[in-house]
């Protein structure tokens, strides 16, 4: 062990033959060079700065992963001074556990670091793909623990900087990943943008991800786990997960975070900036997209669920209309705050499961795409629902008609935007005076129509009603009885 007043500099490689505390008074602690075991997983490195900042140059556990990893001050993770992994860093690796306090790094991505930094495939500004080599995390047999903010530094979008964690127990986020879009620059997303600090590409692998803090990335957030929507107050919370371009992608379940259902909300936004994106087809990788690949609040209800994918004009946020460009303030206010835009011009947002609130549901797509909710069809249950859609309206995953149910009666005018997108409602016994009122609807509709419903009577108990062809009766006459507005439909069950 290593206990100074002042800083700590190591400048060649450092191998750790034991377990090593190293401690400063508030002093700088740098390794520029890389830091190893003496035998792979045997030991550990714990290195309390106070407010100074802990500095690693080179990669970490490359060749002998250490056994743990920590930059906190004291064993109950107080957050205090910061972490710079730096631009030859290309991996950490630990059989245990890794605790961060704040954490930035400045990887150099164009070039490979060390054998575990491998290159990946990512999206650019205009449409093109590159390749660039990560930082990546690894715990083979604990976790990731970020107690404080994780950035990617200065131009980090310009560089591409990425992050990608991989451990075998959980990953949690407690405080803000990549920059925040929601108070920073008072929501301005183009703002936020062109801001180049954060993180470009964020890639989660864990059987548990605990995102108790907002997260925001330039381009793909990938969270291959299940992951726990929450916060640290027990109050209610929203949690924020953007990607300014273009993909947030649940591969697991999705649930609310402690004991209690209905604390935290979750707002997913995927949004693009170059308008040629709107011309390209649907399963473009350049399309925005939010996936849900499997169920929302099975296991922890969320309090709500907001949804939202589309395109923005980055030259009309420029410009704010007015053609000698736009110098800040110019701008409408709402054509740059999280609340744009208006337009369900792109995107798919997909549904692999049911979804499960105990408020409001909120969704935002072009298309949708429903798959994977059994034989009753997909679940929403919550209060209230609202689905924006655009050309793409709804659609299978295998191209047939999606189906889907609710707990609660949706407004009329989303029951008719879901039948024209071709969607089949099989509704649960509290929604027989909606089907009820849908029939009269499709009842009354304009001879030349050809009506089709058909309520799902195997997958919801009740029985079916089919409206068939009209046939088309001249109304000249006031005695012809098929002209007269017909009685309301009286709809029964046999016992």
């Amino acid at each position: 062990n290593v206990t100074t007043s002042g800083t700590q500099t190591y400048t060649g490689a450092v191998t750790l033959s034991a377990d090593v505390d190293l401690n400063t008074s508030n002093a700088n602690v740098t390794f520029n060079a890389a830091v190893d075991g003496d035998t792979a997983g045997t030991r550990s490195l714990d290195v309390r700065a106070g407010s100074g900042t802990v500095s690693f140059n080179a990669s970490v556990g490359a060749n002998n992963a250490l056994s743990s990893l920590s930059t906190t001050n004291d064993a109950y993770n107080t957050v205090s001074g910061s972490t710079v992994l730096g631009a030859n860093v290309g991996s950490v690796r630990t059989t245990g556990n890794q605790d961060y306090n704040h954490l930035t790094f400045n990887t150099n991505t164009a070039v490979a670091k060390d054998s575990d930094n491998v290159a990946v495939v990512v999206n650019t500004e205009d449409n093109q793909t590159t390749s660039i080599y990560p930082l990546r995390l690894t715990s083979s047999a604990g976790s990731l623990n970020f107690v404080g903010t994780v950035e990617g530094g200065e131009y980090a979008k310009t560089n591409k900087r990425s992050l990608f964690l991989n451990a075998a127990n959980s990953v949690t986020f407690n405080n803000q990943v990549g920059f925040d879009a929601i108070s920073g620059n008072n929501g301005n997303i183009l703002a936020n943008y062109t801001r180049h600090y954060g993180v470009y590409r964020l890639d989660v692998t864990a059987p548990t991800v605990n995102i108790l803090a907002n997260i925001t990335a330039y381009e793909h957030i990938n969270i291959r786990g299940d992951a726990y929507i929450g916060g640290h107050t027990g109050q209610s919370e929203t949690r924020y997960v953007f990607s300014l371009d273009p993909a947030v992608n649940f591969f697991g379940k999705v649930d609310g975070y402690g004991l209690v259902d209905g604390t935290y909300s979750l707002d997913a936004r995927a949004i693009a900036f170059d308008p040629a994106v709107t011309g390209l087809p649907a399963d473009s990788t350049a399309q925005p997209v939010i996936t849900f690949a499997q169920d929302v609040g099975s296991r922890r209800l969320l309090a709500g669920l907001t949804t939202q994918v589309a395109v923005i004009d980055m030259v009309s946020l420029r410009r704010g209309g007015d053609s000698t460009g736009w110098t800040g303030g110019s701008a409408p206010r709402d054509q740059g705050s999280v609340g744009v835009p208006t337009l369900a011009n792109a995107g798919t947002i997909r549904f692999g499961g049911n979804v499960n609130t105990t408020g409001a549901q909120s969704h935002f797509a072009n298309r949708y795409v429903v798959e994977g909710g059994g034989s009753r069809g997909n679940e929403f249950n919550g209060t209230n629902f609202d689905f924006t859609m655009g050309s793409g309206g709804m659609v299978g995953a295998s191209g047939g008609r999606p189906r889907i149910r609710f707990s609660n009666n949706p407004s009329g005018d989303l029951l008719r935007e879901l039948q024209r997108a071709g969607v089949s409602i099989t509704s649960l016994p509290s929604d027989l005076a909606s089907e009820t009122v849908k029939a009269q609807k499709a009842r009354q509709k304009h001879s030349t129509d050809v009506m089709e419903e058909v309520l799902d009577a195997a997958a919801s108990g009740m029985p079916s009603v089919e409206i068939g062809d009209l046939i088309e009766e001249s109304c000249d006459r006031d005695d012809n009885d098929n002209c007269r507005i017909p009685l309301p439909i009286q709809l029964s069950q046999n016992p």
